[in-house]
């Protein structure tokens, strides 16, 4: 009987110590589809993708007047890797920077969540992402050969930009990228002032996508497109993520969560 009760003590310490220990496991939000947009009969896309950014997680208690929840964030995350995982023909999924905060110890979290996604991944190079220990270090632990890189899909270019350095070689590599229809991404919204000429000088370069900004956004300028994601890491008690189908006509966006829908002509 004392070894029973004994055994039974120590699985209520472990489930209390789980329980309260980071990630908060009473912090998991299944985020909801926006309806916005509906699906053409028969129609199907030539690329669809999965993008979220800003995870940000960290041990740390929530920071009231930014808004952020760090510690919720690996439950999001493993929310949107379930969603997408149930979404037919999605080519890629990819993370616009700041996957983590500043502790190197969170890539150690995240990355087994991240893992589970079963498509091919891809990252941008955030700030945050290279305060604790350097741009080569966050590289690495994104499996990047190099911090901007590009790959293609359907006959659709993909470039990532590392927006935290965005140096004349690196613009002169991006011109040269933008042969063919073409996506952008990076992860400060300021970068589209410098690349949206030369998007558009191109003819081919549709759309940017980045993060940085919390809160979201859109502009248009020079004729192209920039989408400013909202951060996983804010709120209580969202989401937010989306997938994005390229079809001949249009790119839409279809918002989960805080995230909304957009259709880009």
């Amino acid at each position: 009987m004392r070894l029973i009760t004994t055994t039974i003590a120590a699985v209520l310490i472990l489930f209390v110590a789980f329980w309260s220990a980071w990630p908060d496991a009473n912090a998991s939000q299944t985020p909801k589809l926006n309806n916005t947009i509906r699906a053409v009969a028969g129609e199907q896309p030539v690329v669809a993708f999965g993008v979220m950014s800003d995870i940000q997680a960290a041990d740390y208690a929530p920071h009231v007047e930014k808004d952020r929840h760090y510690r919720r964030s690996p439950w999001r995350l493993a929310d949107a890797v379930r969603i997408l995982n149930d979404i037919d023909g999605l080519a890629f999924t990819i993370h616009c920077g700041d996957f983590v905060d500043d502790d190197p110890s969170t890539w150690d979290v995240l990355l087994p969540i991240w893992n589970q996604l079963a498509m091919p991944t891809h990252h941008v190079v955030g700030n945050h992402d290279i305060r604790a220990r350097g741009t080569a270090y966050a590289v690495e632990r994104m499996a990047l050969e190099r911090r901007y890189y590009s790959f293609d899909v359907n006959g659709w270019r993909f470039v990532v930009l590392d927006t935290n350095d965005l140096d004349a070689a690196q613009l002169d590599w991006l011109a040269g990228q933008l042969v063919q229809p073409c996506v952008v991404f990076g992860h400060h919204p300021e970068a589209f002032d410098t690349i949206a000429p030369i998007m558009s000088a191109s003819g081919n370069a549709k759309v940017y996508f980045c993060g940085h900004n919390h809160y979201g956004g859109y502009r248009e300028q020079d004729g192209v497109a920039m989408v400013n994601l909202h951060a996983m890491v804010n709120t209580p008690d969202s989401n937010a993520f989306a997938v994005v189908r390229i079809y001949a006509d249009r790119i839409e966006v279809d918002g989960f969560g805080r995230e909304p829908d957009r259709v880009l002509r």
